[in-house]
C-alpha cells in the first residue's frame, strides 16, 4: 500500500468508531456458560482490536493476531462459550517419529504456546493442560487415511509455555517406516474451574512411524 493510501485510511479513522467500539463492550452481556478468566478476556479483545485498527493500518493485510468468538446456540441465538481463533502463529506443533506402545501408535507431540506470558489467552493458561483437538492423518500419496474431531484424552501439563504429548491411533492407521503428515485444526486450553478453551487454527508437521 502506498503511503498516501495509508495516510488517507487512518484519516478516515475517528474516535467515534474506538467510542463505538467502547460502548458495545461496555453494554455486551456476559456468555451464559463462559464465566470466569475466558469470558472476561473475550470483552476485552474487542476493545483492543479496535484501537490496534488505528495504529496497524500498513499491516493489516498480513495480520496474524488471534482473536475471540462467541459460541452462539443455533435455536434460540444465545451465546453459550466462546472460542479463539486465528491461532496459527502464536503456537508452534512439532512432532517425532511415532513409536508403538500399549498395542498402538504413539505420535509424540511438543508443542509450545509463543505468547504464553505476554498475550490473552496464554498467560491465564499457564500451570493448566494442552491437548489436541480435530486433526487428521495424510499419507505420501495425498489421501486421508484418519480423522478424529472434538478434544482429545490425551493432555500434557503446560511447563514454560510448553508440553510434550503423545497422541494415540489405532496400529492398522500407520505402516512401518512409511512417512506422514499430521494437520492440526485446534487445539484446547485447559484449566482448573474453566471450561476448555479451543484455539483454532492451521499446523502441519511430518512424521515417520518407526520400525
Amino acid at each position: 500500500m502506498k503511503r498516501e493510501k495509508i495516510s488517507e485510511a487512518v484519516g478516515n479513522i475517528s474516535i467515534y468508531h474506538i467510542q463505538e467500539a467502547g460502548r458495545y463492550a461496555a453494554t455486551k452481556k456476559p456468555a451464559r456458560g463462559f464465566k470466569g478468566v475466558w469470558g472476561k478476556t473475550a470483552v476485552a479483545a474487542v476493545v483492543v482490536c479496535a484501537i490496534s485498527v488505528c495504529f496497524c493500518i500498513p499491516s493489516v493485510a498480513f495480520s496474524v493476531e488471534g482473536f475471540y468468538k462467541d459460541i452462539v446456540r443455533w435455536w434460540d441465538g444465545a451465546v453459550v462459550g466462546g472460542e479463539y481463533q486465528n491461532a496459527t502463529q502464536e503456537i508452534q506443533i512439532k512432532a517425532s517419529q511415532a513409536v508403538v506402545e500399549d498395542g498402538k501408535w504413539m505420535i509424540p507431540l511438543s508443542v509450545t504456546f509463543l505468547a504464553m506470558g505476554d498475550k490473552e489467552p496464554y498467560i491465564y493458561l499457564a500451570g493448566g493442560e494442552a491437548a489436541l483437538g480435530d486433526f487428521r492423518i495424510i499419507d505420501r500419496s495425498g489421501t486421508e487415511i484418519y480423522a478424529s474431531t472434538g478434544q482429545q484424552e490425551t493432555a500434557g501439563v503446560l511447563e514454560d509455555g510448553k508440553t510434550l504429548l503423545k497422541q494415540p491411533v489405532e496400529m492398522e492407521t500407520l505402516a512401518k517406516g512409511d512417512e506422514y503428515r499430521l494437520v492440526v485444526e485446534s487445539i484446547y486450553g485447559l484449566q482448573k474451574a474453566e471450561q476448555p478453551l479451543k484455539m483454532e487454527g492451521h499446523w502441519e508437521c511430518e512424521f515417520t512411524a518407526g520400525w
